[in-house]
């Protein structure tokens, strides 16, 4: 995402359509540099279809103060306990020429925004002078823009629902997620799967919780058929979560002979798993592969295997499908969700029914057809523009209607 270039049209409301222009938008650039991390992909997404539709936003970052680079300062406790609004200063334009309508900036804002929230268990407000507009925030942050409708992102409760799967503490996420209800416009969720966590969390009311599906990459096409000994395929982090010590002892009881690539970077107790899977015959484990080479060798799979314990959307699930790729997958809500009827569904905890479904994908040519099929007409979900669309739904609503409108909030 570094350095990405986002194309802008020129934004006019469509007359015959009735629809008004959207007010200015804002989208923090918390981890918006982060290229491997999935909450970048998501803002840059993001990005990409309001700039691509003429609704380039404004990005909001923090200034790190010079000589305190990790945050060792002693006066950061002081300055956290400020109650009023920290400012961010706007330069139109600065941000990256054509892709933003320019850059706010406050000093400190994350860090500080933490440790606010650590010692007064509030939201710490953030003013600029700019018009007001919506303030969206990619993943739960303990900010609001005061004066703006503020919107937050929530991927997943992972560490509330399965805290064994994630080294996140679900304590401090409860509470944080909790003040973000009592005060959002709306709370944005990837799947239906999450708004139904999230209400169920909270108890906000549901109005105020709508899912938006994610989007895939622009310009993925259809894969060409593989190769007859083409691999299986997974991608992701190597960590508990993503279920493969089940997934590579279903793989050998499959008993079949294609190879099984494993492509992802070490993450949270990746050892005790390498440990697990041990030297097992036929697996191949990939390094970080970047976002071409990834998909490339995705288009090349026989199928993708994701057998997840625990997802918010499961991106490589709607990716697959996009590229013609067969899918099996796990029966949770939000996979199941994301995937439909165009994936076989298992349960995660079941190495047999896994090995099974692998038995059939590796076998059954007539099956992997049907579901490279449905996986493409599934798939039209998840293009840019079915994505803006839901976008601008959401934040035409939003300006419409904020909180304080809302009889049920």
């Amino acid at each position: 995402m570094a350095g990405a270039v986002y194309p802008v049209e020129g934004r006019s409301p469509d007359p015959q359509a009735g629809k008004p222009p959207l007010p200015p938008i804002c989208v923090d650039g918390r981890l918006l540099d982060e290229p491997r991390s999935g909450v970048a992909h998501y803002g840059d997404r993001l990005v990409r279809a309001l700039a691509a539709h003429g609704d380039a936003p404004w990005r909001l970052d923090a200034r790190l103060p010079e000589g305190d680079r990790h945050g060792s300062d002693p006066r950061r406790f002081l300055k956290a306990l400020r109650p009023w609004p920290r400012p961010a200063l706007a330069e139109p334009g600065t941000a990256q020429a054509g892709a933003w309508r320019g850059r706010m900036e406050g000093a400190d804002l994350f860090r500080e925004a933490y440790l606010h929230f650590k010692l007064l268990g509030r939201l710490m407000p953030v003013r600029t002078g700019e018009a007001p507009g919506i303030m969206h925030w990619t993943y739960p942050l303990p900010l609001r823009m005061a004066g703006w409708r503020n919107i937050y992102t929530i991927h997943d409760l992972i560490p509330l629902t399965t805290p064994d799967l994630s080294p996140v503490k679900g304590d401090r996420l409860a509470r944080l997620v909790r003040a973000i209800a009592a005060s959002a416009d709306r709370i944005v969720t990837v799947t239906q799967a999450v708004r139904r966590e999230v209400i169920a969390a909270t108890g906000c009311a549901p109005e105020l919780v709508v899912a938006c599906h994610q989007a895939v990459d622009e310009g993925l096409t259809p894969a060409p058929p593989p190769e007859a000994d083409a691999p299986f395929f997974f991608c992701g982090s190597i960590e508990p979560r993503k279920n493969l010590v089940r997934l590579v002892e279903a793989y050998r009881l499959s008993g079949s002979r294609r190879a099984l690539v494993i492509a992802g970077e070490d993450g949270w107790r990746a050892d005790a798993v390498r440990a697990a899977i041990g030297d097992a015959p036929g697996v191949t484990f990939k390094p970080f592969l970047d976002r071409a080479a990834l998909l490339a060798q995705m288009c090349a799979a026989r199928a993708l295997l994701f057998p997840s314990l625990a997802e918010g959307f499961g991106l490589p699930v709607a990716e697959a499908m996009t590229m013609g790729v067969p899918v099996m997958t796990s029966a949770l809500p939000a996979l199941a969700e994301v995937a439909g009827n165009a994936a076989l569904l298992v349960d995660p905890a079941d190495a047999g029914a896994i090995a099974t479904a692998i038995g059939a994908l590796d076998q059954d040519d007539a099956l992997c057809a049907r579901l490279r099929q449905a996986g493409l007409a599934k798939a039209v979900d998840y293009g840019p523009r079915a994505y803006y669309d839901r976008l601008e739904r959401i934040y035409a609503d939003v300006a419409q209607y904020p909180r304080s409108a809302m009889a049920g909030a």
